[in-house]
């Protein structure tokens, strides 16, 4: 069983949720821009604070209905008008979620609203988006990504026998595709889950072989972390912090800044 201190995680059961103290984020505020109370992801991590992604929601979920970009905007004007009166401190809005945020078909329209709500509300705060990645070679995606002030995108494994076993993705993955399309988006920020137990992705050369894949996408920053939430799989633990540490270096001798979270 996973160590009694993680924390636990609920799905989202609006297009709004938090602010939520984030390792990574600040005070932040969450964004939802997939079906309430549905994990709708292209992945399907062990590791995942959502839980497995459910048959019917695999892959991009075409016959999924998504929420109006109407309603989601809707809900976070009000959300930040009442955090506003509250005098509520807002370090990020986050489009994280039940799952992959980009798979809704229009995420670039929720994005220019959004950044235009920031504006309105917040100014000084950041919008950024936790993605997968397997979506960054679609076009209306990129350009999506583009308008935030971050772009936190995941990268756990070098090699595709590491991201087929801490991924699991559910569509087409094409490594060196997919880490050109992250080198081209410009100043990314890669995150990194390392997990240990039944699947570990924390060897030597493993580790050797994501450095290599750093080299190629030059990121500003790259964050390593581990478990903070009960994952999908009960049989993975949480790497020591130790260790982080020594795989955060290993990318820091690569000449890219790496931060252990």
């Amino acid at each position: 069983m996973p160590d009694a201190s993680y924390k636990s995680y609920q799905l989202a059961g609006s297009y709004t949720y938090g602010p939520v103290k984030s390792r990574r984020c600040g005070n932040s505020l969450g964004l939802n821009t997939l079906p309430p109370d549905l994990k709708v992801c292209s992945f399907d991590c062990p590791y995942c604070q959502c839980g497995w992604t459910e048959p019917t929601a695999r892959g991009r979920g075409e016959k999924l209905a998504y929420p109006k970009v109407s309603e989601i905007l809707g809900e976070v004007e009000k959300r930040l008008t009442e955090l506003k009166a509250a005098e509520e401190r807002i370090d990020t809005l986050t489009f994280a979620g039940n799952g992959e945020p980009t798979l809704h078909p229009k995420f670039r329209e929720i994005v220019e609203g959004t950044m235009a709500l920031k504006k309105r509300f917040y100014p000084d705060a950041i919008v950024d988006c936790l993605s997968n990645a397997q979506t960054v070679n679609r076009e209306a995606v990129r350009a999506g990504l583009r308008l935030l002030d971050r772009r936190i995108l995941k990268l756990d494994g070098g090699n595709m026998r590491v991201i087929q076993a801490v991924d699991k993705p559910l569509l087409k993955f094409d490594l060196p595709e997919i880490l050109e399309g992250m080198r081209t988006l410009g100043d990314v920020t890669i995150q990194a889950m390392f997990v240990a137990g039944s699947v570990d992705n924390t060897g030597d050369a493993d580790v050797e072989d994501w450095i290599r894949c750093l080299e190629v996408v030059k990121p500003v920053l790259v964050q390593v972390y581990t478990l903070d939430r009960f994952p999908a799989d009960p049989t993975l633990k949480r790497v020591p912090k130790a260790k982080l540490e020594a795989i955060a270096e290993r990318v820091r001798e690569a000449g890219i800044k790496a931060e252990v979270y």
